[in-house]
């Protein structure tokens, strides 16, 4: 089961789960107007990130996204950076796609770099507190065999 989910696996690094992040698209409506539509994010890495939307792309396309990282102490956010899509699959009546920042069209880079840099190290060390968690005396596990006990 490991090895399968390893061979589907396509980023290079790993991939954080999002539930703080607010995400939108730009849509192009029409020949000179567009949108700006709310997806859902997935999970997000510095080279990259997927979303849910009922938007059709196909591989290879760009887009512009515009994201806002929540937190008690203050918003991470940019306005706007671009993404290739790299990967699309079907889901329900949405699509899932899985992109990777482009940063050869995204204007100043370098700041969208230290953001992205800094909502992934926020997500990294939520994702080991919550590992670590898990793994103490008040797991879910370890409630669980104490009970049986």
């Amino acid at each position: 089961m490991a090895e399968a989910r390893q061979k589907r696996e396509r980023r290079l690094k790993l991939r954080h789960p999002l539930s703080h992040l607010k995400l939108q698209l730009r849509v192009r409506r029409g020949w000179l107007s567009h949108e700006w539509v709310e997806v859902r994010p997935l999970d997000f890495s510095l080279r990259g990130l997927s979303f849910r939307t009922d938007e059709v792309f196909a591989p290879g396309d760009r887009a512009t996204l515009s994201m806002q990282f929540m937190m008690e102490m203050g918003d991470l956010s940019l306005e706007s950076v671009e993404v290739i899509v790299r990967h699309r699959e079907k889901h329900c009546s949405c699509f899932n796609y899985g992109c990777e920042f482009n940063p050869a069209r995204t204007r100043n880079w370098a700041h969208a770099n230290k953001v992205l840099a800094s909502i992934e190290a926020l997500l990294s060390r939520y994702g080991s507190l919550v590992s670590k968690l898990d793994q103490g005396p008040l797991s879910r596990s370890s409630i669980a065999a104490a009970q049986r006990s």
